[in-house]
């Protein structure tokens, strides 16, 4: 074997080389990609559960609402009831009375 022949044989190992480690350096880059890739499909998911939760939350806020309102409207009605209480009170007493000054 010949200097030239081992230069070309060292030569072919030395492109074979360059070869793999360009085909390495690709599927780094490939798999970054897939890693960015799948990232931004996590981040979406992420972000339309966020959404779900955040119209979840606005559901559970309305239905607080609505019950407050009831509860004050049972609160209303609660005080009319003790209006009306206290007015036959009234009138007991002023029918006994007038049943007292009859008899």
């Amino acid at each position: 074997m010949t200097d030239s022949d081992e230069h070309e044989k060292i030569s072919g190992i030395s492109g074979q080389l360059e070869s793999i480690q360009m085909s390495i350096g690709n599927l780094d880059e490939r798999s970054i990609a897939s890693r960015l890739i799948s990232m931004g499909v996590d981040i979406s998911s992420l972000t339309a559960r966020q959404e779900s939760v955040e119209n979840r939350l606005t559901s559970v806020e309305r239905r607080f609402t609505s019950v407050e309102n009831r509860l004050r409207s049972v609160e209303l009605d609660i005080d009319t009831i003790k209006t009306d209480i206290g007015t036959l009170k009234s009138d007991i007493a002023q029918i006994l009375g007038l049943l007292q000054n009859r008899g």
